[in-house]
């Protein structure tokens, strides 16, 4: 599913309900606006490379309940600065962050069993 559709002003709206983030759901139209996204509390799972390449995201606040951030998730968002990751996170994939160059903090939560290959190469 596209969810470009759901972009205003440069942040993303996404809809009450969502429980997933698919695999490239901001292609490359996106990638070149997106600056934010609020995440409704319904998701569960952000998909391999959901947000690979968004440049020009700034700052993403995943709510608890996300429980896995798949491989490449966030992979080249070279502008994001912020991220919360909360404590119902279990696993991230690999290369999740890669190349996340512009991170200051990042905490990652107790109950993360699995953090994979890569998944914060060339961060903070």
């Amino acid at each position: 599913m596209d969810l470009g559709k759901y972009i205003r002003d440069g942040i993303a709206y996404l809809p009450d309900g969502l429980t997933e983030i698919g695999r490239n759901d901001f292609g490359i139209v996106s990638s070149s606006v997106l600056l934010g996204v609020r995440i409704p509390s319904s998701v569960r799972r952000i998909d391999e490379a959901a947000f690979s390449y968004c440049k020009k995201l700034e700052a993403i606040e995943i709510p608890d309940g996300v429980v896995e951030i798949g491989g490449e998730a966030f992979e080249e968002c070279c502008n994001l600065r912020h991220i919360t990751i909360p404590g119902s996170v279990t696993e991230i994939g690999r290369n999740a962050f890669k190349n996340c160059s512009s991170l200051t903090e990042l905490i990652i939560p107790n109950g993360v069993r699995r953090i994979g290959d890569g998944a914060f190469y060339n961060c903070i």
